[in-house]
């Protein structure tokens, strides 16, 4: 695996732990962050959660953000040690990026809204802005998500996709988009070395003991996995 030989604390959740994804008051969503959390050796008073706005907003965070939602923003970055950043997905795409080299971090959430307004180029220029990362020098690994087999889409949203026609799929018209296709297009567009890149082949429409997915089991009430990569810690954080 591409993150593996950098001693990163980072994966995602799966069904058995339950639904990660907080609404509300929801008592028990928080119980399972927190179980998930401690069986991967995790503070989650030293997570950071994207609130999400299906954007590109990218917010970097620091030691002060630790146990907080940052509010209508898609992505986190940091280089903070001992700081984990987390998205919740169920179909979206969480996409997780580390520069070995200045020992930075970021994680996206991405659906065909956010990859429609290029979360991925607003990630790195957060990358290079804050942190003077060399995109050359990035890893980029795309975790499990729904699959072109399974992502139909409207006509109208085709519009949004037309530099990427080999994205668009067109079957007994109908039309379906190719989220990881896009994804690793808009990486490579961007300037990152394609045996940096590297993609989950898990469709999580299809695997349907193991993820949550919203295309297959639409509930008012969303039922989700948790994303998350960290620095290891070099010190508790206060």
């Amino acid at each position: 695996m591409l993150f593996d030989d950098h001693n990163l604390v980072w994966g995602l959740s799966e069904k058995d732990d339950g639904s990660m994804k907080l609404q509300d008051d929801d008592n028990q969503t928080l119980m399972n962050r927190q179980k998930f959390f401690a069986k991967h050796n995790i503070s989650h008073v030293a997570t950071v959660t994207a609130g999400l706005a299906h954007g590109r907003t990218v917010a970097v965070v620091s030691r002060q953000d630790a146990g907080q939602i940052i509010k209508q923003t898609d992505g986190l970055i940091t280089d903070v040690p001992g700081l984990t950043l987390t998205v919740t997905v169920a179909d979206c795409l969480p996409i997780y990026f580390f520069d070995p080299q200045k020992q930075v971090i970021g994680l996206a959430h991405a659906g065909w809204r956010g990859l429609s307004q290029n979360i991925i180029r607003a990630v790195l220029d957060g990358l290079q802005k804050n942190f003077n990362c060399q995109v050359a020098n990035l890893l980029a690994y795309i975790g499990p998500h729904i699959k072109k087999c399974h992502f139909e889409i409207k006509a109208d949203r085709g519009r949004y996709f037309q530099a990427y026609p080999e994205c668009l799929i067109k079957k007994d018209r109908r039309i379906f988009l190719d989220l990881t296709g896009l994804a690793e297009a808009q990486l490579k567009t961007a300037g990152l070395l394609k045996n940096n890149i590297a993609s989950s082949n898990v469709c999580t429409f299809e695997a349907v003991n193991k993820y949550f997915s919203w295309r297959r089991d639409p509930a008012a009430k969303i039922q989700a996995m948790i994303a998350y990569i960290g620095l290891p810690p070099k010190s508790h954080l206060s």
